[in-house]
């Protein structure tokens, strides 16, 4: 992972992903065109728990993780992984330590009205969310493919843990019903949202303002990401 601000440049890498007191972070930083073999690694306790690195997301100065698969695996089997699957965990590039666990938008309202208890909906958590850049803020998709739509949430506060549903999406007819899963998803500088499909590997550009997608036409891609 990199980042790049106030005229340095930031690098972690995250190995070890057997057990949770071996994925350990490193770190390391140089100056503007400095970045060299003469630049050194920090090695940084790993974080208590169990995460996800294929899940990382940067968001200004603050890398995001979900929970490991592993406890989905547990909640699949019936153990309680001790975690919701919604939570959050990060690490901020700056200071080079883990922050606090960020709870989930999904979890407190699992049980209420929004989402009746369903409880394919919770088992299938885990893959059914995405983290996202949303133009400088932490996105979450949830997509509830048995009830044909996605909701995608923005955090407003960290240390209050304060989400935001900013837009519910229609799957159908707009998207492939086929899929269970989206890759990763950014917000255009219009407010359009461009969503790629893990599975079919398709590219849709949402705009919330119509509720219409269009897919891009193009061979089906295994990753995205967008620069600016």
């Amino acid at each position: 992972m990199k980042k790049v601000y106030t005229g340095r440049t930031h690098l972690s890498h995250l190995g070890g992903l057997a057990l949770p007191e071996s994925t350990r972070c490193y770190g390391c930083s140089a100056g503007p065109g400095s970045l060299s073999s003469h630049a050194q690694w920090r090695a940084r306790p790993s974080h208590e728990k169990f995460v996800d690195p294929g899940s990382a997301i940067v968001v200004g100065e603050v890398v995001y993780f979900k929970v490991d698969t592993i406890c989905d695996d547990m909640i699949r089997g019936g153990v309680n992984p001790g975690v919701p699957l919604d939570s959050i965990y990060s690490f901020d590039l700056e200071r080079e330590e883990w922050r606090g666990i960020l709870r989930g938008p999904i979890h407190d309202i699992f049980q209420t009205d929004e989402y009746d208890d369903d409880l394919g909906d919770y088992l299938s958590l885990w893959y059914r969310t995405t983290l996202a850049d949303l133009r400088g803020s932490l996105g979450l998709l949830h997509y509830r493919k048995h009830q044909h739509i996605m909701d995608l949430w923005l955090l407003k506060d960290f240390d209050n843990g304060l989400w935001v549903k900013a837009y519910r999406i229609q799957i159908e007819p707009i998207f492939p019903t086929t899929e269970s899963h989206v890759n990763s998803l950014f917000m255009l500088d219009d407010g359009r949202i461009v969503i790629h499909f893990a599975l079919t590997g398709w590219l849709f550009i949402y705009d919330p303002r119509t509720n219409t997608s269009a897919q891009v036409e193009m061979r089906q891609l295994d990753a995205l990401a967008m620069y600016t």
